[in-house]
């Protein structure tokens, strides 16, 4: 077609027999104007044109403006519709299988009874748009903005073993009623307001949670992804794919009603004033979790684990806590009437000012807990359990990559303070430089890196915006930036630059790589892994003067991930053997390996691989973690003991106090439960 787009022109008010014939490949002509097909092909601009059941198949409309459309029963499939403007567009009825709609507008727009399975809509704003009844299955929301949005009765399910993602996604007063998202992933998801009265959010499967799945849920939920001893970039997920993750969502004054979230891991989320009645969260993971003033009427806990949540001021009645643990939660002035607590471990929890009485509580662990009138139990608890305190802004947070190495002129004072650890101490010298020399590009470049040391990521972007305004052809420093919008959520930014570096500078590897762990974290593997093809074709030695002489591995192992989390088991282990011959010390592909062997339940073989992460890091807390996960799945509790007290002591040295605290609830609640 796009040879064929010159003829075009040559035509301005009639249209001859063989143009019938061209607009044939595009598809039939009975419902839509065909100039208006010929206007949108030719310039990529047609608002309020009148485009219904036209098929557009395969074409590429990057950045086109198709404002107030009618694309009623269009077909496209396989469209690039990156960027493009579709506010207050009709697509009621369009299909949009495979279609990239990364970043576009689709404000207001009625996307009903639509088919966008597989799509991508990475960063797209689907602000009050209609989207009720659309086939969803396996699509990519990640980043993408649906406040107000109509989704009540969409299909969010897996499609060919890949499942819908809605990480970062905004569906603040969302309407999702109805809707069908199990195993969705949502992890940090905003669905403050949001209607998910009769959702379905259980597993793809409903299968009971062994301790090796709840227990990895928790390995990645209660840590912060900076601290994990995986490589950077990608989010460490052996939670199967198959349970929804809700980890740190804001689902204040959501409606939860009816909905079934059975073994749905919640960690950190906040469910204050939601609606969850009748709610299912049998087997789910609710570790601190916020549910005060929440209406928890008939909701079933069964089996649940409800470790420090605060369900102060909440509205408990009817409802099912059987067997949950329950330690250091906060019950303070909540309502109960007619609630099963049997058999429940309360210990630690604050039952002051609520109408629980001792006999609402049979065969419950009661050690140290405040009761009902301010009394504490006598019985006091064999040890002492911390308290974890976890919230969604702890766990919705990425890694960014260190650029020490950006630091190349020679600052003296500043630079032997930074090297000392005076951080305070250079940040005044700097500023000294700027104030004296305000186009001092280095001095800028070294204040921004501090205030990343700082963990001050506004104060850096600001610094690295001067430094570009000073130097617009800086590829460089809009890929630093570019990291920092990414780990401070400002995802649409993080993208515009790094394509801006690239666009600058086509062949800096650093770009490339840093874009594709942007989109490995965006759960966009396919587009990852052609970023990190770059980086092997495109100039990687580049890369060596900044992550050293073992680069090479890294980036293979980088590459590994982005294989795993695409279901390409067999190839990430290919590139797995290419790291390690190039490193055969390499424990970080030892431990991805391990994790593929659990996967295809090759449990014995993840031990033994485990064990030989241990051989070469004989002081690496997380290996000796998940082997006594795999020894307590196989029953043999005293070598799982052993490895988990290892753990507990080895976070403990490495002053890693959410892991340690993860680790030791496991232990102790495997006593309260044997």
């Amino acid at each position: 077609m796009k040879n064929m787009l010159p003829i075009f022109s040559h035509f301005n008010k009639c249209l001859p027999l063989f143009l019938f014939v061209m607009l044939a490949e595009i598809g039939p002509l009975a419902a839509f104007n065909s100039e208006d097909v010929k206007q949108l092909l030719e310039t990529k601009s047609c608002p309020h044109c009148d485009l219904s059941k036209a098929n557009l198949k395969n074409q590429d409309l990057t950045r086109a403006n198709l404002e107030g459309a009618n694309l009623k029963g269009a077909i496209l499939q396989d469209v690039k519709l990156v960027n493009a403007n579709l506010t207050q567009a009709n697509l009621e009825g369009s299909s949009l299988i495979h279609a990239n709609l990364q970043e576009s507008n689709l404000e207001g727009a009625n996307l009903r009874a639509s088919n966008l399975v597989n799509s991508n809509l990475i960063l797209a704003n689907f602000n009050q748009a209609i989207l009720a009844g659309s086939q969803m299955r396996g699509v990519n929301l990640s980043g993408a903005s649906f406040i107000g949005a109509d989704l009540s009765n969409t299909d969010l399910t897996m499609h060919d073993g890949q499942p819908s993602f809605l990480s970062y996604a905004n569906l603040h007063s969302a309407n999702l009623s109805n809707s069908k998202l199990r195993a969705a992933q949502l992890y940090c998801t905003q669905l403050e307001k949001a209607d998910l009265s009769n959702a379905d959010l259980r597993a793809d499967k409903q299968q009971s949670s062994t301790w090796l799945d709840v227990l990895n849920g928790i390995a990645f939920g209660l840590s912060i992804v900076a601290g994990n001893p995986f490589y950077y970039g990608t989010p460490q997920n052996n939670f199967p794919v198959l349970h929804t993750r809700l980890w740190g969502a804001d689902l204040s004054g959501a409606n939860l009603s009816n909905a079934l979230m059975s073994s749905t891991n919640l960690t950190g989320a906040n469910l204050e004033y939601a609606n969850l009645t009748q709610t299912d969260l049998s087997k789910s993971l609710l570790v601190s979790v916020n549910l005060s003033h929440a209406i928890l009427d008939e909701t079933n806990f069964k089996d649940a684990n409800l470790e420090s949540s605060n369900l102060s001021y909440s509205q408990v009645n009817k409802t099912n806590f059987h067997d949950a643990y329950l330690i250091h939660t906060n019950w303070q002035d909540t309502e109960t009437k007619f609630t099963n607590l049997w058999e429940v471990n309360l210990s630690y929890a604050n039952l002051s000012g609520t109408n629980l009485r001792p006999v609402n509580l049979k065969e419950s662990k009661l050690c140290e807990v405040t009761f009902f009138d301010g009394s504490q139990s006598s019985e006091k608890c064999p040890k002492k359990l911390p308290k974890i305190v976890i919230q969604g802004t702890h766990i919705c947070q990425w890694s960014a990559i260190s650029h020490q190495n950006i630091i190349t002129s020679e600052q003296g004072i500043a630079l032997d303070k930074v090297a000392n650890n005076d951080y305070l101490g250079a940040l005044e010298v700097l500023e000294k430089i700027i104030l004296e020399d305000p186009n001092n590009i280095q001095a800028y470049l070294e204040r921004a890196y501090i205030y990343e040391l700082l963990e001050k990521y506004p104060e850096a972007i600001a610094d690295y915006s001067v430094v570009i305004n000073l130097q617009p052809e800086a590829a460089l420093v809009y890929n630093y930036r570019a990291n920092l919008y990414s780990k401070t959520k400002q995802f649409s930014a993080a993208l515009k630059d790094y394509n801006q570096a690239i666009l600058l500078s086509p062949n800096l590897s650093l770009a490339y790589l840093n874009r594709g762990q942007f989109f490995a974290q965006m759960a966009s593997y396919q587009q990852a892994r052609a970023d990190y093809e770059l980086v092997n074709t495109i100039k990687p030695d580049s890369l060596e003067g900044i992550y050293g002489a073992n680069y090479r591995e890294l980036l293979l192992l980088d590459q590994a991930y982005a294989q795993y989390y695409s279901a390409e088991e067999d190839k990430a282990e290919a590139k797995l053997d290419e790291a390690l011959k190039i490193n055969p010390n390499l424990y970080q592909a030892y431990i991805l390996k391990a994790q593929i062997q659990v996967q295809e339940k090759e449990i014995d073989k993840a031990i033994t691989t485990y064990s030989q992460v241990i051989t070469m890091q004989p002081k690496q807390p997380y290996a000796y973690e998940q082997r006594g996960l795999l020894y307590k799945e196989k029953k043999q509790e005293q070598l799982a003991l052993e490895d988990l007290n290892q753990a507990v002591q080895l976070y403990a040295e490495e002053g890693r106090t959410y892991e340690q605290s993860r680790v030791q609830a496991v232990i102790d609640y495997g006593r309260g439960t044997n």
